[in-house]
């Protein structure tokens, strides 16, 4: 053996050495790199799958609001109409009151002295008065009540559309 050799061969040996610890540090790094990729890659892949799944909740309730605005509309539409029906009717029956007001006013023209037939057109007037102001009150206090119920039970549908949760 050559003196100056052994010196060489265990440079050699060390180099190879540290050059096999660099290689392997490098592939541990290149596996870790690789298992954050792996991790990164399922992590996207869950909040897409999250997303979507937001996504079709809120496509469900949209669906369920619209639905519930159509059937809003409608049952606003039906109360409408029936207000109307109801004012025409209400129309109809002061129309008859104020003709028998007049009636009775007509028969007691035949009263003995005028300040009985003053007296008596008077209370028949007031109480024409009276009851036509009661019967528009209670129309508009109807119709009051009939839109606050069809406000409240859209109100409540919503409510349930928006909180529950789809079968799976």
């Amino acid at each position: 053996m050559i003196p100056g050799f052994s010196w060489l061969k265990v440079a050699i040996a060390g180099a190879t050495v540290l050059a096999l610890v660099a290689a392997f540090q490098g592939f541990k790094r290149q596996q870790q790199g690789i298992g954050a990729e792996r991790e990164r890659a399922v992590w996207v892949a869950r909040q897409v799958e999250e997303g979507q799944a937001r996504a079709k909740e809120g496509l469900r309730r949209l669906e369920a609001q619209e639905r519930n605005q159509r059937e809003q509309n409608a049952l606003v539409a039906r109360l409408r109409d029936a207000a109307a029906r109801n004012a025409s009717d209400a129309d109809r029956v002061r129309s008859e009151y104020a003709d028998r007001a007049r009636a009775w006013a007509d028969r007691l023209a035949d009263s003995p002295t005028a300040d009985d037939r003053q007296a008596a057109a008077t209370a028949i007037a007031v109480c024409t008065d009276v009851r036509g102001r009661l019967d528009q009150a209670a129309g508009e206090l109807a119709a009051y009540a009939g839109a606050a119920a069809a406000a409240g039970s859209k109100c409540e549908v919503d409510y349930d559309a928006l909180s529950r949760r789809p079968a799976p």
